[in-house]
């Protein structure tokens, strides 16, 4: 090898030399071009004309130096590696498209941070690649150490699997074919109890991976669709094509939940994708990502055959035996058929921008075989599992193509071949082409017979276009029925469609307490919207319509303290943020649209983690028409120690937002850091008497 490169460099100097010598004919000023390697460096100045032959020295990803010659490929030049055993793609000096450009092009490539460069990326950027899962070719593009997902953030440095985890931003607009999950109940891959790989048709960029309404997702829960096949790459076996959507989560406005989780793939999101940018206040308990080999969807309300994130608030992995199918995880972290769950797991999130090709069939192959009997046998290679299997291709829904020629010497070694109906073989002594029908094989035609079959195929194809045309046109006539059914339905389902959770239970006593859609004002004043529904407290039928946490609860008697967010009704001086998202659980801060309570339910009820729970109707007073006098109100629930089942009696409206009293106040919903403090008093004396010590401390108010 040293005398190779000797060689080498001795053939750049005398090449240099003579080039030198030309120069100097022309011009005295020009300068020789230089032999000599340059000094270590990690990228070397650009390979063009004016370097050609140029040989520097430059030090690779694992710290070893290198030697590299600008020479000239076809129309580029480009920094060449002297030692042939050595790839530079994936260097800094050679990056790759991707890793998969990496996997197909050096079979020894070893998991580690390589670099790549495309037309997608802004620039270079450096990234995990795995070559060893089901072909290689993998980009990590996220890693987290806990299943809560809302919390973790996005930004444009490489993704390690080991430390700082997070998500890049850096992939965003990378056309993937593949998205793949890789769970471990430790930080050791080892470890690893669940890995699927979702295959996307057609390919989309990356900050396009989650949508609705669309590709199988619902409009109400959207997620990863257009999935062709999940593979467990456990066993590598692809293990359902009946897959439609992973739901993410339930449908949010714009900006925040799957919305806000595209946009953080494509630039930097430093909380979550649960927080718009400048509040810290948290907008979404969800998001997810799982899948079945037996239902079309999986997450939220359907169960999964593997689970990771967070849905109601509850955050866990939850998987099955290895190699087993079936669904192991129910909804809300609980474990079934003998699944597992956890809240102690990490995750690796990947992309592929394409498989590596297989080196023989990429494609189903079909054939024949003659049985002992003398019958003849469909059989077909699949070309995902490579496995010979009695059937045809027609049954994948594929057509049976053969790649290739054999190539004969003479027309007698043609017996030896494989009798496979369909099999081209090119046989030299006589120079023509065989095809073989199973049994024996035919001589390809002459050319007048070609050119016959060839007129008969013309008038096939335009006989096919024709056909074509008229079916694209019954196809889109059709379409267009379809679409103006679906909007049909969907105003008929509006139609339809519950007031409030009451109007649930009352159509169905049995229902459980969850996330429902309701539609309280008819088309067109306002859309249907979920909520979350208490179907169990004081005799259930309740609408989550309000729930908040407070700015300062440490210091809770300090004038910072404020209840936050607030919903629309009109308060004069409040300064925290007004929210009219629907909150889908009881500690999910936000509200509905005030304007809407009144069409929900004027019986209203107050939950808390720090102060007593109440139920009210309104006796003169209104919480929802915003009405100060009497209300005549119950304790439900004691929660803090200092008093027990007293409750407020009347409601009174101030600048800062409503208050529930008695001789003096129980709840005060005060919405401004500037001025007084927001008492929770069990007491009803307008004292700091609330239950202390609580994480996450907040509130609820229901409408029935």
């Amino acid at each position: 090898m040293k005398l190779l490169v000797i060689l080498l460099l001795a053939l750049v100097l005398l090449s240099n030399a003579q080039k030198g010598r030309r120069s100097t004919r022309r011009t005295k000023k020009t300068k020789k071009a230089r032999t000599t390697p340059s000094p270590p460096r990690d990228e070397p100045e650009r390979c063009g004309p004016l370097r050609a032959r140029q040989a520097i020295t430059v030090t690779d990803k694992e710290g070893i130096e290198r030697t590299l010659v600008c020479l000239k490929h076809k129309t580029d030049y480009i920094w060449t590696e002297l030692d042939k055993y050595f790839s530079s793609l994936g260097e800094r000096v050679n990056p790759a498209e991707s890793c998969s450009d990496i996997a197909q092009k050096n079979k020894e490539a070893k998991d580690g941070f390589y670099w790549i460069d495309s037309e997608d990326l802004k620039d270079k950027t450096k990234v995990w690649c795995d070559f060893k899962t089901s072909t290689g070719g993998f980009m990590l593009v996220g890693y987290t150490d806990t299943p809560i997902s809302w919390q973790l953030s996005s930004n444009s440095d490489p993704v390690s699997p080991f430390a700082n985890p997070h998500w890049s931003s850096s992939f965003g607009k990378v056309k993937i074919t593949e998205f793949r999950v890789q769970i471990s109940t430790s930080p050791d891959m080892n470890d690893t109890k669940a890995d699927w790989m979702y295959h996307l048709s057609p390919p989309r960029q990356l900050s396009e991976l989650f949508i609705n309404h669309n590709g199988g997702c619902s409009i109400y829960y959207p997620g990863i669709g257009d999935i062709e096949y999940v593979k467990d790459l456990m066993t590598d076996v692809v293990v359902t094509e009946n897959f439609n959507c992973s739901q993410f989560g339930p449908t949010y406005p714009s900006k925040l939940g799957w919305q806000k989780m595209n946009e953080c793939f494509r630039s930097p999101c430093k909380q979550g994708f649960a927080y718009l940018s400048g509040d810290s206040t948290r907008y979404d308990n969800y998001g997810s990502f799982s899948y079945s080999t037996v239902s079309p969807r999986s997450g939220l309300i359907d169960r999964s055959t593997a689970f990771f994130g967070c849905e109601h608030g509850q955050c866990c992995a939850c998987f099955g035996p290895e190699g087993e199918t079936g669904d192991f995880c129910s909804p809300a972290c609980q474990a079934v058929n003998g699944g597992t769950v956890t809240k102690n797991a990490y995750a690796w999130f990947w992309v592929r921008t394409s498989p590596p090709r297989k080196p023989v069939w990429n494609r189903c192959v079909e054939f024949e075989i003659k049985t002992p009997e003398g019958n003849m046998e469909k059989h077909f290679i699949n070309a995902r599992t490579g496995i010979v299997t009695k059937g045809s291709c027609a049954e994948k829904g594929v057509p049976s193509i053969i790649d290739g020629v054999v190539k004969v010497k003479q027309t007698k070694d043609l017996k030896d071949l494989p009798s496979i109906q369909g099999l081209l073989s090119y046989s030299k002594d006589v120079d023509k082409l065989y095809l073989s029908n199973g049994s024996e094989w035919d001589a390809i035609a002459t050319e007048t017979q070609s050119k016959k079959i060839l007129n008969r195929v013309h008038v096939d194809e335009k006989e096919i276009t024709n056909l074509y045309k008229e079916l694209k046109q019954t196809t889109n006539q059709f379409e267009m029925k379809i679409e103006d059914l679906e909007r049909k339905i969907k105003e008929t389902h509006s139609n339809i469609l519950p007031k409030s959770c009451r109007d649930i239970l009352l159509r169905n006593p049995n229902s459980t307490s969850g996330v429902y859609w309701i539609k309280p004002m008819p088309s067109p004043y306002h859309d249907a919207f979920g909520v979350y529904c208490d179907m169990k407290t004081h005799r259930g039928g309740w609408t989550l319509v309000y729930s908040y946490t407070f700015t300062n609860f440490n210091d809770f008697y300090s004038k910072t303290n404020a209840v936050t967010p607030r919903p629309s009704w009109p308060v004069r001086e409040a300064n925290v943020p007004v929210s009219t998202t629907p909150p889908l659980d009881e500690w999910s801060a936000g509200a509905v649209d005030f304007n809407l309570w009144r069409e929900i339910g004027h019986e209203f009820m107050v939950k808390s983690n720090i102060n007593d729970w109440i139920v009210c109707k309104p006796n003169g007073g209104s919480l929802v028409g915003k009405r100060n006098g009497l209300i005549d109100c119950k304790n439900i629930k004691n929660v803090a120690p200092k008093c027990a089942g007293l409750a407020p009696n009347k409601i009174a409206w101030h600048k800062y937002g409503p208050f529930l009293s008695a001789s003096s106040v129980f709840y005060d919903f005060e919405h401004n850091t500037e001025h007084d403090w927001p008492a929770h008093d069990p007491c009803g004396k307008r004292k700091a008497d609330h239950k202390k010590g609580v994480v996450n401390p907040g509130g609820a108010i229901f409408l029935r």
